[in-house]
């Protein structure tokens, strides 16, 4: 599903997008498996133009992301 046209999106808007959190799409960023996007000259935020949000899904969509699941393993017991 291609977002709806717009010029940019903020963080929030583009982990929705692609199906990622913010904390993995900073270690992309940070590990260099992603390529950075532009920042805004008065505030410095990440600006994710729509073409960006396409490239990060498709390798998003390529790496095996671990379930969903994994939120719990912290639970010592089961019930």
């Amino acid at each position: 599903m291609a977002p709806a046209k717009r010029d940019f999106y903020t963080m929030k808007e583009a982990c929705g997008l692609i199906g990622v959190s913010r904390f993995t799409l900073l270690r992309w960023f940070s590990e260099g498996k992603v390529e950075e996007v532009p920042r805004s000259r008065r505030n410095n935020y990440r600006q994710f133009r729509p073409e960006d949000i396409e490239r990060i899904r498709a390798y998003a969509q390529a790496v095996d992301l671990p379930a969903r699941e994994h939120r719990k393993q912290g639970k010592l017991f089961e019930g």
